[in-house]
C-alpha cells in the first residue's frame, strides 16, 4: 500500500493495471497534526516512554539494500514497518 501525504504540487498518475492486476492499494491523507504544537508533545511522549518510535519498525535497510527490501516486502517477510535509510 502506498499513502500519499498532503497535497501534491503536480499531477500524479497511477497505472490502473497495477491496481487491477497486482492488487495495489493507494490512499491519500491530508494528515491531522499541527506541527508547531503536536511535534513538541510527541517528543515529550518519546522522552517519557509513552510513544515508542522504534516499536513499529521491524526492519531497516540501507539504500544499497533497496532490492533486498523490495523482495522482502513482495514475499511478505516484513511484519510491521520497514525503513530505507539514506
Amino acid at each position: 500500500m502506498a499513502v500519499l501525504l498532503g497535497i501534491p504540487v503536480s499531477d500524479v498518475s497511477v497505472d490502473l493495471n497495477e491496481i487491477l492486476l497486482y492488487q495495489r492499494h493507494y490512499r491519500g491523507s491530508l494528515g491531522a497534526t499541527v506541527p508547531d504544537t503536536d511535534f513538541p508533545l510527541f517528543m515529550e511522549w518519546v522522552r517519557e516512554g509513552k510513544f515508542p518510535l522504534e516499536k513499529p519498525v521491524t526492519n531497516r535497510y540501507s539504500l544499497d539494500q533497496i532490492e533486498e527490501a523490495r523482495v522482502a516486502l513482495e514475499e511478505g517477510q516484513i511484519l510491521g514497518r520497514a525503513i530505507i535509510e539514506f
